[in-house]
């Protein structure tokens, strides 16, 4: 996850810290403070690898990811 302070991994990411989102629309990142965060586990689920051709970061299902 991008924030202020440079790349950390998101179950990292606290309550009150500052993380940087791309706006599509203009190109530049915008800072959004975190206000809640919660974490699922259990069970079966999806995993998906994904690779885009541009950028370092991007929405998916509305949640944020960071490409490695």
């Amino acid at each position: 996850m991008l924030t202020k302070q440079g790349n950390i991994k998101i179950g990292a990411v606290a309550t009150g810290q500052e993380v940087l989102c791309l706006n599509e629309q203009t190109g530049k990142y915008e800072t959004f403070t975190v206000l809640q965060k919660t974490e699922h586990a259990g069970g079966v689920q999806r995993v998906y690898n994904i690779v885009a051709d541009g950028g370092s970061t991007l929405l998916m299902n509305g949640v944020m990811v960071m490409q490695k």
